[in-house]
Formats: structure tokens, sequence, C-alpha cells
């Protein structure tokens, strides 16, 4: 399966600039982003995606995850949006046991591949590797901003291990 939507997205509403920032990207198509105010019943939960009854568009994540988690959710989330898994009313919540999730595997695995790939460009991932000779996965996660274990599923996935 392409991933155009990957690729529509990094076109239309990425500077270019390592590393990819979810949270602008998401703000430049008109989507909110909000953390979740953790009231003791929704510390497990990373993060949602929804389009409110008024219309809105939102993704939102977890404070209290890590930075590199945070910044995950938050593209699986927008994955969420701009794969047209969700639909008004009805609110996507992503949880740190994926056995609560709300949506259903396939959109899960979707939006977590188009985090993935939105997080972690391919073409960026060759410019780094075949100009600059980065191959080392701790320094690629560092110059992403994600955790080692991301990046090293990406390499594996486009064939680099």
């Amino acid at each position: 399966m392409e991933f155009n939507a990957v690729n529509a997205v990094l076109n239309s509403h990425w500077d270019g600039r390592l590393p990819v920032r979810p949270d602008l990207i998401a703000h430049r198509m008109g989507i909110e982003v909000l953390p979740i105010v953790s009231d003791g019943n929704n510390s497990n939960q990373c993060g949602y995606a929804e389009i409110t009854d008024s219309g809105r568009r939102v993704i939102a994540y977890n404070t209290l995850d890590p930075h590199s988690r945070i910044r995950f959710t938050l593209a699986h989330e927008l994955g969420h949006h701009v794969l047209d898994h969700t639909k008004q009313g009805r609110k996507l919540r992503e949880y740190s046991n994926q056995d609560w999730n709300d949506g259903n595997y396939i959109e899960e695995r979707d939006a977590n591949r188009f985090a993935a790939e939105l997080l972690m460009p391919e073409d960026a991932i060759k410019t780094l590797i075949n100009k600059e000779k980065i191959y080392s996965i701790p320094h690629l996660a560092s110059r992403f901003d994600v955790s080692e274990e991301a990046m090293y599923w990406r390499m594996k996935n486009l064939g680099y291990l």
C-alpha cells in the first residue's frame, strides 16, 4: 500500500527542517493541539483524535509521557485525521494498553505507520545516510528526535537493516 497521504502532508505543511514537528503541521492544517489534563482516571491515555460536535478537529497528548512518546502520539493522532478515521462526535482514544484503544486494529496500524513515515521521512533518512554518512541508530534517532526503538524499526522497514 502506498502512503501518498504522508507525502501530501509533508509536501504541503513541512518546512523541510529536522526534526519534523507534528504539532506545527497540525496547526498549519487547522487542527487544534491540546494537552490531556490528568484527572487520575486518564493517566494511561496517550492521546486522542476527534472531530467535536461543533466540527473542530482536535488532537491531544498526555503531558506526563516522555518527549519522544508525545511526538509519536501527536503524529499518530494526526494520522487518524488525515486518513479519515475520525468522524464527527467519535473520539479515538489511544492508551498505553492497546487493548483499550477505540480504533480498530487496521486504523491503529495505519496511524502508527503514518506517524513513523511523518516523523522519519524516507528522503530525509536517505540524505543523512548518503550525504552526511550518518549510519548509527542513536545518531539518527537524535536527528529525528524519536526513540532509538522507533528509528530501528523505521530503518528495518526501509530495508537498511
